[in-house]
């Protein structure tokens, strides 16, 4: 690993241009210099990258910036990888790619795909196959997204006196057009299509990508879905439609 890492220090140039160039934003986590030859490799492929160290400094760098992608090492000085999975995919559905320096027995692989990975790969990691995993791995996470996008948008929903054509982009009110801006346009076709399902606030940022890549907070998220709560409200004397969860998030309730 550190024959890959002095290789591609040499690159620094070229790497740092397409560092800038790269959207997708890829976190590692390792306690070892592996991490660091990992970093540089991705960056020289184009990838943005961030590195940190042990389960603390991962759960920090959360709170405040989204990843496309976790590139996790399961024996960390401060946690366990494989439980780590766990409690990420009670909040955090982005891939995660699980590694380990020592040979890992088949139940242990399948354990740590069962608890929510999307690959597990044993160092020395050869970096070609590690950037191919990366792409599939890219691939089919979108191939999803796009086959829930292409069934959501042949959908009608009503909720109260109120029809949302997603297709047509249209909310109407007793035969009245409502006017949505794009990001209210995108986190009412969510809640729509998920209600009665708690989201929180990275899912929809996740969800809404598209209509939120300028903003900055998670509480962007808060500002667009309470002015959006102001248009579908059904009446001042019931609750409304768009329900703040304490400490998880927003769920739609269409009925009262």
């Amino acid at each position: 690993m550190k024959e890959a890492r002095t290789k591609f220090k040499l690159n620094n140039k070229k790497m740092d241009k397409m560092t800038q160039e790269s959207t997708v934003k890829i976190l590692i986590v390792d306690d070892t210099e592996d991490g660091s030859a990992i970093q540089h490799y991705l960056q020289f492929a184009s990838f943005n990258t961030d590195w940190v160290r042990n389960c603390q400094e991962m759960e920090n760098y959360l709170r405040k910036y989204q990843v496309d992608l976790i590139i996790l090492d399961v024996h960390l000085p401060d946690g366990n990888g494989l439980s780590l999975v766990e409690k990420l995919r009670a909040y955090h559905q982005k891939p995660i790619i699980l590694i380990s320096a020592v040979f890992v027995e088949e139940i242990d692989r399948v354990v740590g795909l069962e608890l929510g990975a999307d690959d597990y790969l044993i160092k020395p990691l050869s970096f070609l196959e590690l950037k191919a995993r990366i792409n599939a791995i890219f691939r089919r996470y979108q191939k999803q997204v796009n086959i829930q996008i292409q069934a959501e948008i042949q959908e009608t929903f009503h909720f109260g006196d109120y029809v949302f054509n997603v297709s047509q982009y249209r909310l109407h009110y007793q035969n009245n057009e409502i006017s949505l801006t794009n990001t209210e346009y995108k986190l009412l076709t969510a809640f729509v299509t998920h209600a009665n399902q708690t989201l929180n606030r990275e899912w929809l940022t996740n969800y809404c990508k598209i209509s939120l890549e300028d903003h900055k907070t998670a509480r962007a998220i808060d500002v667009n879905i309470s002015r959006l709560r102001r248009k579908i409200q059904l009446s001042d004397k019931i609750p409304p439609c768009i329900r703040s969860v304490r400490k998880q998030g927003y769920r739609f309730i269409p009925t009262p």
